[in-house]
């Protein structure tokens, strides 16, 4: 259930269950442990419960920032990438391969696969694209890009979300400070 609990980004996260506030974005407990048991599963990521929790945290100041500047994904950008995503599942067996193992890994139904599991991860990943896109406009208007130039946007990116991160309020809530979490 807390994968499930985890996953569902559109239902309030009960008081008792949010681990920290980044700005007023809440990260549950279940989101974490989901986000946890997927880095060690898929040996991808960080692997320990503050690693991911670092990584949650800077998503949320980008999906904020994202909110902020009315840039954040539509539920019609997000229908359309998960269509694509299940077109190709029809036309790549290995892709189709790699969908059966995350079911039957995190026990899920197809319809939480696709309503869940892939919607959450179309949202992260296009708010991203989209913050990164909106922020580095020349870049990405560029025909060729040098690896230099590829180089200094990287870092321009990480500064920017470096700013992000030093003015978001993030509050821990005390009832998890057992978990010793920790954005340092």
């Amino acid at each position: 259930q807390s994968l499930r609990d985890g996953l569902n980004l559109s239902k309030q996260v009960p008081p008792e269950k949010v681990v920290a506030w980044v700005d007023d974005l809440p990260i549950s407990y279940d989101e974490l442990q989901f986000r946890l048991g997927l880095c060690k599963s898929s040996g991808l990521g960080p692997q320990t419960l503050n690693g991911v929790f670092k990584e949650i945290v800077e998503e949320k100041v980008i999906q904020k920032e994202a909110i902020k500047l009315g840039i954040a994904p539509t539920d019609e950008e997000i229908t359309s990438y998960l269509d694509r995503e299940k077109e190709m599942a029809k036309q790549d067996p290995a892709f189709r391969s790699g969908i059966e193992k995350i079911i039957a890994s995190w026990n899920l139904t197809e319809d939480e696969y696709w309503n869940l599991y892939e919607r959450y991860n179309i949202t992260r990943l296009i708010t991203l694209d989209k913050l990164s896109r909106h922020i580095q406009k020349d870049y990405y208007r560029k025909k060729e890009i040098t690896l230099d130039e590829e180089k200094q946007a990287k870092q321009e990116w990480e500064k920017y979300v470096n700013g992000l991160l030093l003015k978001a309020e993030i509050k821990i809530n005390p009832q998890f400070d057992s978990l010793k979490l920790s954005i340092e």
